[in-house]
This record gives C-alpha cells, structure tokens and sequence, in this order.
C-alpha cells in the first residue's frame, strides 16, 4: 500500500554533506523505491522569526515560509 510520507531534514546547515543529509535523502531513496510518495522538509533552508514567548506563539501569525511545510505535514500519512 503506498504511502504518502513528508521526510523532515532538521540539520541547520542547508549546505548539505552532513549525516543527516545523508539519513534523509537515503530514507527517501528507500520509501519512493518503495511506491510510497515523498515531500521533503528542508529545516535549514526555511527563512523564518524564532519565537521567543509563548505569546509569540499563542497570538503570533505564521510565518510565510512555514505555511507549505505545515501543509506537507497535513498530506503527510507518515
């Protein structure tokens, strides 16, 4: 039964070549080998405002660039 399955890559350096570049591209490799479909997370290209206070979070709006990742996290089965 195919999947849908969205792969978050939490490195903070969005130049690539790290361990968890390499966990995460495999583990895509793997599920879309596997028939299953796949959206990618990139963490450490986003471009957004830390929150700082649990009012930031509680009242603040989100954040353009976080608007599709919640979105693949919504699609996502997986």
């Amino acid at each position: 039964m195919s999947r849908r399955i969205a792969v978050i890559q939490g490195h903070p350096d969005p130049a690539g070549h790290h361990l968890l570049h390499a966990m995460a591209d495999a583990y895509a490799e793997a599920a879309i080998a596997a028939g299953h479909e796949i959206r990618r997370i990139e963490v450490g290209k986003l471009e957004f405002t830390l929150l700082r206070t649990q009012l930031d979070f509680e009242t603040g709006a989100l954040p353009p660039a976080l608007a599709q990742p919640r979105e693949d996290m919504r699609w996502a089965e997986h």
